[in-house]
């Protein structure tokens, strides 16, 4: 496993990488590195195969560490090409580098500025909306859902609507009955059909 410096990760940021948030959904709100999607660690330990699609994947936490664990474990489901950001989200903030902020304004923060955010759908809307595709996609109702995932109907419909953040239990036990991954009901910040010609190790070679 390898580690990466802010400035490192910043020139891959429009390249073909996966850029995964480790931390707590309360961690994310505060802000992120832009491009980033979450997966929370303990997601990604119960289910590592869906978390991670595909290689070239830098992990980051808030200081580094869960990030470092992460990675360790992409490295043994397979991943070839795997770093972790060191210093996390605190070094990143530290080198003045842009932060996006759920739910704020329409461009990235630069620290100390608090007033340039982009705005995306805040956690709780984007797992509501998944949420919903999910069980619709089965012509199922509330009532059908929760009986099959042993949640209530009423949690249900406040997580739906983004008014409820769900536990990892919940989560577990609603992507259960679906028969999905944990993955699906959390953001995927940045898809791209089109691969890079040029792999994340050669580009870190060159900085």
């Amino acid at each position: 496993m390898k580690t990466i410096s802010p400035a490192e990760l910043q020139s891959l940021l429009n390249t073909d990488v996966d850029i995964v948030d480790v931390r707590e959904p309360d961690e994310w709100k505060t802000g992120h590195v832009p491009g980033a999607r979450l997966v929370p660690l303990a997601l990604l330990r119960a289910d590592p195969q869906g978390a991670l699609p595909r290689d070239n994947v830098v992990f980051v936490c808030a200081k580094g560490g869960r990030s470092a664990q992460a990675a360790e474990l992409a490295e043994r489901e397979g991943r070839a090409t795997v770093y972790s950001l060191n210093g996390g989200t605190e070094a990143w903030r530290a080198a003045g580098l842009p932060i996006m902020v759920p739910g704020a304004s329409s461009k990235p923060a630069t620290p100390p500025s608090t007033s340039t955010q982009e705005g995306e759908p805040a956690l709780d809307a984007v797992v509501g909306g998944n949420l919903k595709a999910e069980r619709t996609a089965r012509g199922w109702s509330l009532d059908d859902l929760a009986r099959e995932a042993g949640v209530s109907r009423t949690l249900l419909g406040q997580i739906e609507i983004g008014k409820a953040t769900p536990s990892i239990s919940v989560v577990w036990k609603i992507t259960q009955a679906h028969g999905v991954p944990f993955s699906i009901l959390f953001p995927l910040a940045r898809q791209t059909n089109k691969k890079s010609k040029t792999s994340l190790e050669q580009r870190i070679q060159r900085i």
